[in-house]
Order: structure tokens, then sequence, then C-alpha cells
């Protein structure tokens, strides 16, 4: 087929008249030819036959008798579809100018849509990714705000404040009396022959009439082991009372002295009856108990407790027992209220030590009466007397932890711990240190909806605030969140 268009190509040129000189054939390379025509070398380049112009191309017959139609064309459908057709184009082809500028009007595949298009999608896709990304950061918004609270040391020098009974004053006090006894054991160095007899205190009660019973000094009484005893002195005992249906009988202490100088009668009996009302009504319903142990009955050689040994019990009884008792009232201190070791008055008895043996226990009785006072009331107060310029409700939001390591001193170096005492007038001296606590929720209630460059001026506004950070998401928000649950506030 090949050779029958040649020869149709060569016919034709001898009807042709001769074109100008400006006119005549331009000898193209292939290469030249193809980049002229802009016949790309991928296939999809095909779809141009689809076209309108294209098929207004392949319809012009003064084309079609062209040799650069039949090259030309052969160019494209072999840069679209080899396999159909293995035509070879040759390396030089003959075409007029004027054919030149017909083929270059030929349609052409704009590249430029496939850019745009791409453009379109690229810009589509970034206005989804960002309406996605505000309207995450408006689901997600939230404010975390970190508060570090204000520090104060506070310097107390003698600071003179003064306690009261009553429950209203500005420093109120409570008393607690305390007792206990502490065994000691000892290794007695003095001895003597002695004939002492136990001594000790009972109490004796009257249920047998509401008429009082007189009883004479060294009337009889003795324990349920037999053992006699006399009262040291005369006493009446009240006629009971009736309270409420019930009986309590009248009652009245008195001291007893056993029958008998010795040892045996030292102890702790419990009941005692009356010798002169055995056998009469009286003897059940006129009755008395032990109050005290008895003790110091000795009779023979007898160690005793001398001055040497007595200065040992008295320096323990002053160091370790006192610490020991200060301890005890401690541990039942009311919830609120604080006890300064120095707001307590200690006495303590020893018990008179006689033994057949040198080893020996003797017994230590120790009562503490201690002032204590309300952790509140010692708070404001400190704060009034050091900070007096603050508010009611800058005041409220101060804490003292450290009150109890204030010292503590009586004004009156004499002061005395009594039940009817109703003043007690003290100094405290001592460094503390005053933490602000700001109201978390009141702050969480101030932040909502309020502008993000207010931040810091709304922070120095709280004396409570010494320094605040905040985050903020999304970044971008220039308020805070209008729902408080979504304004988190933690303070350090």
């Amino acid at each position: 087929m090949t050779k029958k268009i040649m020869m149709d190509m060569k016919l034709n040129s001898t009807r042709v008249k001769k074109i100008p000189e400006k006119e005549k054939e331009v000898q193209l390379p292939k290469e030249e030819l193809v980049k002229k025509l802009e016949i790309p070398e991928k296939p999809e380049i095909a779809k141009v036959e689809d076209t309108l112009e294209h098929k207004k191309f392949l319809e012009d017959e003064s084309l079609k008798k062209s040799s650069v139609f039949v090259t030309g064309w052969k160019a494209i459908k072999k840069s679209s579809d080899e396999k159909k057709d293995n035509m070879p184009v040759e390396s030089n082809t003959v075409i007029s100018s004027e054919t030149v500028k017909r083929l270059s009007q030929t349609p052409r595949l704009r590249k430029k849509s496939g850019l745009v298009r791409r453009s379109l999608i690229a810009l589509l896709v970034c206005v989804v990714f960002l309406g996605l990304v505000y309207w995450g950061g408006v689901a997600l918004e939230k404010t975390s705000v970190i508060i570090r609270e204000k520090h104060q040391d506070l310097a107390l020098s003698n600071l003179q404040f003064t306690a009261l009974k009553d429950s209203k004053a500005p420093v109120h006090f409570e008393i607690m009396i305390v007792s206990d006894t502490e065994s000691k054991d000892i290794v007695l160095t003095e001895s003597q022959n002695l004939s002492q007899k136990a001594q000790g205190t009972v109490t004796f009660y009257n249920e047998y009439s509401t008429k009082p019973q007189n009883l004479l000094t060294k009337t009889f009484i003795s324990d349920a082991d037999g053992k006699s005893y006399q009262t040291d002195k005369a006493v009446t005992i009240p006629g009971y009372k009736i309270v409420d249906g019930k009986i309590v009988p009248g009652e009245v202490s008195v001291g007893i002295t056993a029958f008998i100088s010795g040892d045996q009668y030292n102890g702790d009996p419990t009941d005692f009856t009356i010798n002169g009302f055995k056998d009469t009504d009286k003897f059940k319903k006129i009755y008395a108990k032990s109050t005290t142990p008895l003790s110091g009955g000795a009779q023979g050689l007898t160690y005793i407790l001398g001055a040497a040994d007595r200065g040992s019990l008295n320096a323990t009884a002053g160091s370790a027992f006192k610490s020991r008792m200060i301890k005890k009232v401690n541990a039942e201190v009311p919830e609120g209220y604080i006890l300064y070791p120095d707001a307590t008055r200690f006495a303590y008895t020893i018990g008179g030590a006689q033994s057949q043996t040198p080893e020996t226990k003797v017994n230590i009785d120790g009562t503490l009466s201690a002032i204590i006072f309300k952790k509140s009331d010692i708070t404001n107060s400190i704060i009034n007397r050091t900070l007096p310029d603050i508010t009611n409700s800058e005041r409220n939001e101060i804490e003292i932890p450290d009150i109890s390591a204030l010292s503590f001193k009586f004004t009156n170096s004499d002061q005395t711990i009594t039940k009817d005492m109703e003043s007690v007038p003290f100094a405290l001296n001592g460094s503390v240190n005053a933490i602000w606590h700001p109201d978390v929720e009141k702050i969480k209630l101030s932040l909502v909806g309020i502008p993000k460059k207010d931040l810091t001026e709304f922070f120095k506004s709280d004396p409570g605030i010494a320094g605040a950070d905040a985050k903020i998401f999304p970044p971008w928000n220039k308020y805070l969140p209008k729902d408080i649950s979504r304004i988190h506030v933690t303070v350090k």
C-alpha cells in the first residue's frame, strides 16, 4: 500500500502549478515534523481522533492527496497504537509551508486541563482538611490553667495574745487534765527498823436511809480477807436520794489505818464492811469501797526510799514520764485544736517505798494539766496582727500549716492551770510560712468566656496567685471556653 500511495503522490505532483519561491517545498527531518505537529509519544494522544476538528482533518481532500497527510498520520497512529500499524515513518518528508500552517492548526489535546483539575482537587482537599481541623478544635476546645500559690514568711517576735474561755472570743481555749501512774523498778539503798501501819482512803455509801449516818473516829471496818482497819476521823454519811425512781446513795470519803503494823496490810482491797453493823439491816446497806491502795505498812528491818533514790526518781518523773504524759494528752486532743508543750503544767508524787528486800517497785503518780487552742483562732489572730490590710475574702484563703512550730510562753511565768480559770495571756515567737489557697471554683467561674488577652491582668488581680500558666486548645481561639467543664485549674 505504501508503494501505491507514493505513486499517487508523484502523479499529483505533476498536475500542480509551479508554486512561488517562497512557497517552495521545505524538507524537514522526521523529528522536526513531529515537533512541529506536536505529536506526543504517549498513547493517550490517540484520543484526538474523537474530536470534531480531527474528523474534519481526515475529510480534507487536499490533505489526503499530500504526502504529509500520509506520513504525518502514520506517525500519529504509530504513536497511539504501534500494534495495529507498524508502517515506518520516513526520516524526511517534503511538505509545503501552507500545508504546515494548516496542520499546525489541527486540534490538539490541551495539557493544561489535567493540571487545573489536579489543582482543584488539591484545593478541595486543603479546604476539607482545614474545615476538619477547625471544627475538631471547636469540639475539643479546652483550657488548662496551672496556678502557683503565693507564699510569704511571717516573723513573730514575742507577739502577745489573750485567750478566753468564752467560745465566741477571738482566741478560745480549753483545759485538759490527764492523770497516769508509772511503776519504776529500783534498788533501795537505805534501811531501818520500822513498825508502821498501812494507810489508805475509802468511800462510805449510805443506801439504808434518807437520813444521814454518823461514824465515830476509829470506827472498825474489815476487808473481804478479814483484815481490820480504823477510820482516821469521824464522818457523816449523807442519806440516799431517789432520782428517776432509782436510789442514789449518799457518800463520803475518809482515811483509814491498818489495825496492826506490817507490810501484810499493804495492798488494794476493794470492799469493806462496818464491824459495828454486823447482824443488823445496816450491814449490807452502809458499806465502803477503796479509793486508794493501802501502803506504808512495815515491821522490823525495812528498806526505805532514801534521798539519793528519790533524786533519781525525780529526774525520771521530770523528763521521761512528763514526755510520755504529753504524748498521751496529744493523742486525746480534739480535731482542730493544738497543744503547745509549754502550755502545760505537770505535777507528780512519788509513793513511799518500803520493802523487806532492796529490790522493789515505786509508783509515780502524775497529773498533766494542759491548755489547748483552736488552730483557726491562732491562725486568724496571727494574720490579723501581721497582715492587717488584707480583705476578709483573702484572709479566708490563707493557711499557716506550721503554727505548731512556734514557741509558746505564758506571760506570767508562775501561771497555774485550774478548771476555773477564765483567761490566759501568752506570747508566740518564731517564723511561719503563710500560704494562699485561691478558690479554684471561683476562678473557673471567672474565666468562662473571657478574652485570652485579658488572662495576664486577671491573674495579677488575685493577690493569692503568685503566677499562672494557661494552655488553650485550639491555639487560635481568642476566648476561653464558655462551658466551665472545659476549663481545668490546677493549684501548685
